[in-house]
């Protein structure tokens, strides 16, 4: 995680792929945004708590800036590994793949971890490159 800014309405993109929400532009860069929300067939409601994660994420094209749009986010942290438990076998099949492991923190609350690797498939990530590249250049534009 690069970092976590305010949810704000990204520009629609012609012809981008379905799972493409469009893109911001932030700090000189074009962002595709993909709602996780609507990813996993969760509740679409906005709140004042949506975030957007700002990561980075290696794809086929090379590393690339993605936001993905969250129901709450108030901070990273940096762990241990041994702080990792593996994820339950149910987690880990058909969808919900993405997932491999869960944290557990000084208060024995897990989070499921995911993996931003895994939430597209090799070809949506093939196809997210084009998104930055066919967004308007422009701040005025791409906000």
């Amino acid at each position: 995680v690069v970092q976590i800014i305010l949810y704000k309405t990204p520009s629609k993109v012609a012809q981008s792929p379905a799972f493409v929400e469009g893109v911001i532009h932030l700090r000189g860069m074009v962002i595709p945004i993909i709602d996780l929300r609507r990813r996993f067939g969760a509740s679409m409601e906005f709140s004042e708590s949506v975030r957007v994660l700002i990561l980075r994420v290696d794809t086929p094209a090379g590393e690339q800036r993605v936001g993905l749009v969250v129901d709450a986010a108030t901070h990273v942290i940096r762990t241990e590994s041994e702080k990792f438990l593996r994820a339950p076998e149910v987690l880990l099949r058909g969808d919900a793949a993405y997932t491999g492991e869960v944290h557990q923190d000084a208060e024995e609350r897990l989070y499921m971890m995911l993996d931003p690797r895994k939430i597209l498939t090799p070809t949506e990530q093939k196809q997210l490159g084009g998104v930055a590249e066919s967004a308007p250049a422009s701040e005025e534009a791409a906000s």
